[in-house]
């Protein structure tokens, strides 16, 4: 039975665009530095960094994501917390069962 359900706020996972466009970014930036080897150096280094720090940019973009924090009393009387992404459409009092780390309405 659904003793407690919340809403709450998780961290993003990664951003592949935001590191696609930094690498780009970077590597172009990199790309202006340097003569001979040095310059592929730059640009390897400018791609990297640029990756990493458009990864970051694209994780903290938009917000942080939203899960469910469902708190069930199980038969035996101990406790269970799933949290879960998408909305289970649960409410205390109602009966349910927790499959693959998810709550499902019986």
């Amino acid at each position: 039975m659904v003793s407690d359900i919340r809403q709450i706020e998780t961290q993003k996972g990664s951003s592949p665009l935001g590191m696609v466009i930094g690498g780009i970014a970077g590597g172009v930036i990199g790309n202006q530095f340097g003569g001979g080897s040095g310059k592929a150096l730059t640009t390897v280094a400018g791609a990297v960094a640029g990756g990493a720090i458009g990864n970051q940019v694209g994780k903290n973009s938009g917000g942080p994501d939203v899960a469910w924090q469902v708190t069930v009393k199980l038969d035996d009387g101990r406790y269970a917390t799933v949290t879960q992404a998408a909305d289970p459409q649960v409410r205390p009092g109602d009966y349910v069962q927790i499959r693959n780390n998810l709550v499902y309405r019986l």
